[in-house]
């Protein structure tokens, strides 16, 4: 049994690395597009990239990419939704709202993920589990505040779905027909069938990312696919499997944290009272939400002295 704490200590780690390198990426990516790469180029080469990268360590490490016919669509499904569509979605935001509108509206995935695992999967949801909810959400809002009067309809009803793209994934991952694979496996069919589908996106749109792509936005691209798709992607589902969805998507808002922090270092951007609110309700969402772990520990021991 107490196995099962190791276990969900480990889960609330990698959630929390997760998030950062997410974070992360929201700067690598404000980078790379002042290399001349588009939003939808961006997301196209990332998971490109990740898709060779994985495929040569599952060469080497012989994994089982054996996949039964309900775990195959279920991974088209979760790659063309969460990743491809969130994307989109997100990304199509930015061109009729700011970044920081975007964003605040795209961090409703944690309470999309939450409705979802209760209302479609019927999965228990504990009062603290909802309070943190709301305080990430809050936070996270507060971290990404811009002027209301920016926002657009379309904009707002695209950073909206992109907040429950998102939320479908992290429940849809969490479902018991995929925790039975390996999770490299699963990242690498998730990037490989997101980029398939951002392929035929691109084709149908006569773009070329290869002939506009420098050696700036390459290198940029690799470190993004690398560290910042792959393996946080690899660290998100572990967190899934180990924890579950609803509290993965509370710590993934320390994304916002980590994308304020890295922008004041690197862009010498403001950092005001709302903002420093903002973090203090994150913090406190991810307190409760790791307390809940130690609850369940204290729980399990107890039950073995027994």
């Amino acid at each position: 049994m107490t196995s099962v704490g190791e276990g969900k200590r480990k889960g609330y780690i990698y959630a929390i690395v997760s998030s950062i390198l997410f974070g992360t990426k929201a700067v690598l990516v404000k980078i790379a597009m002042e290399t001349g790469l588009t939003p939808i180029d961006i997301v196209f080469f990332r998971f490109l990239f990740a898709t060779f990268v994985l495929g040569i360590y599952i060469l080497i490490r012989h994994t089982d990419l054996h996949l039964n016919k309900g775990q195959f669509w279920q991974l088209v499904f979760l790659a063309i939704v969460g990743y491809a569509m969130m994307n989109l979605t997100y990304y199509g935001a930015f061109h009729r709202m700011s970044v920081s509108l975007t964003g605040m509206l795209h961090y409703i995935y944690p309470a999309a993920a939450l409705v979802i695992a209760r209302m479609v999967f019927h999965d228990n949801i504990t009062k603290k589990q909802c309070i943190a909810v709301i305080l990430a959400i809050g936070g996270a809002m507060l971290l990404s505040l811009g002027d209301i009067s920016q926002i657009d309809p379309w904009g707002l009803v695209l950073a909206l779905l992109s907040g429950i793209f998102y939320g479908t994934y992290a429940v849809g991952l969490g479902r018991p027909a995929l925790k039975e694979l390996d999770g490299i496996a699963i990242v690498f069919y998730l990037c490989l069938f997101s980029t398939v589908f951002l392929g035929i996106f691109e084709g149908i749109r006569g773009l070329n990312p290869f002939a506009i792509i420098s050696l700036e936005g390459l290198v940029l691209m690799l470190v993004v696919a690398i560290f910042c798709t792959a393996f946080s992607m690899m660290m998100f589902r572990q967190a899934i499997v180990a924890i579950g969805s609803v509290s993965t998507t509370i710590l993934s808002t320390l994304e916002p944290i980590t994308v304020v922090i890295l922008s004041l270092i690197l862009f010498d951007e403001s950092f005001n009272i709302v903002m420093t609110l903002g973090a203090l309700l994150i913090l406190i969402a991810v307190g409760l939400t790791v307390e809940r772990q130690k609850q369940e520990k204290s729980r399990v021991k107890n039950d073995e002295t027994l």
